[in-house]
């Protein structure tokens, strides 16, 4: 009988390991970027991961195109530490920090079924238009440095039809500065 009860202790054990090991490699191969930087979702997941670090405040909290009939308000503005889950144990996923900065700025616009504008980066004079994308409410900068000062060049898609994008019109700039 103690035999028995050993044996299946064993196979229990034995199953419960394999189980373990499978889950965690079949995780591993689900992950399509393994250990790339993320962004929080919003500043309160931010805060609670530990990477939230401060506020921005635009110099213009709400703007009116220029060659649309559209409202942009600039809704939250922050700046947190670069972060990614270290999947070493999938199971068991670990937060890191980066050496590098996310600038997320929240925003509204008032026609929710077009996208007419374009936000980009401009640092002491210099365009970064690699910086990070543009999402249906938010604008996510991602650089290797922590700015003090962000210039945003306000950039609207031409209202004549054939030209578009192609030829987007720059309108304005607006700042945002750390709040201090």
């Amino acid at each position: 009988m103690k035999n028995r009860i050993l044996l299946i202790i064993s196979i229990l054990a034995l199953i419960g390991f394999m189980a373990f090991y499978l889950a965690d490699n079949l995780c591993k191969l689900e992950d399509k970027c393994h250990n790339c930087p993320k962004v929080s979702r919003d500043k309160a997941f931010s805060r609670q991961m530990g990477t939230y670090i401060t506020d921005y405040k635009g110099s213009i909290p709400r703007y009116e195109l220029k060659y649309h009939n559209e409202t942009v308000k600039l809704n939250d503005v922050w700046i947190e530490k670069q972060w990614y889950f270290d999947y070493e144990s999938c199971l068991c996923p670990r937060l890191r920090l980066t050496e590098g900065f996310n600038v997320i700025i929240d925003f509204e616009k008032s026609n929710e079924d077009s996208f007419l504008f374009s936000l980009t980066p401009i640092i002491n004079g210099k365009i970064y238009k690699t910086s990070g994308g543009i999402e249906k409410e938010r604008k996510t900068m991602k650089f290797d440095f922590f700015p003090d000062e962000i210039y945003l060049q306000l950039k609207e898609k031409n209202p004549n039809k054939e030209i578009g994008w192609n030829e987007g019109i720059v309108t304005d700039t607006l700042i945002i500065k750390l709040n201090k």
